[in-house]
């Protein structure tokens, strides 16, 4: 799927008005996520699932009463956004369109850049250090043994770790 242009977004923004779609860098979507569900995209991955959120938005850029709008995150910057964060029903949520990066290779498109944030959040760094911790094989540490050896020696007793 090629990079659309401003004029190819706004079509698009037309004729589906009940999906919020970034025109320009800088639109954003702001709102309560009321639903989560997967969609299906021949387009992705040879075909595969991409998460589609629906956001109670207080705000979002080009749209005069927002109200409920859907989200396909489709793309892969807003796809592994969403997969990152993974928002909840009933969390505030902000969505921001950066606009076009670099293409990584000559003949490749180019990506859509988005940033995605969730209000309140605290367990980011949870989120990411077990999703971290789950892509690597069995280690001690992660088996629950410690990789600090055992001693009987009472001396050692005072070490304050």
């Amino acid at each position: 799927m090629a990079t659309r242009t401003k004029t190819e977004r706004e079509k698009l923004r037309s004729e589906h008005p009940d999906s919020w779609i970034a025109v320009e860098a800088g639109d954003e979507i702001v709102g309560k996520l009321v639903d989560v569900t997967e969609a299906w995209s021949d387009q992705r991955n040879n075909g595969s699932f991409y998460p589609l959120l629906t956001i109670d938005a207080t705000e979002a850029t080009g749209y005069d009463s927002p109200g409920e709008l859907k989200v396909h995150c489709f793309g892969a910057v807003l796809f592994n956004e969403v997969m990152r964060h993974e928002p909840e029903i009933g969390e505030r949520v902000r969505i921001t369109y950066k606009g076009t990066g670099e293409a990584k290779r000559k003949g490749y498109n180019a990506p859509e850049l988005y940033a995605v944030r969730v209000e309140g959040r605290t367990d980011g760094a949870a989120r990411a250090y077990g999703r971290i911790r789950g892509s690597e094989p069995d280690t001690p540490q992660s088996a629950g043994q410690s990789d600090i050896p055992a001693t009987t020696d009472d001396a050692q007793d005072d070490i304050p770790f």
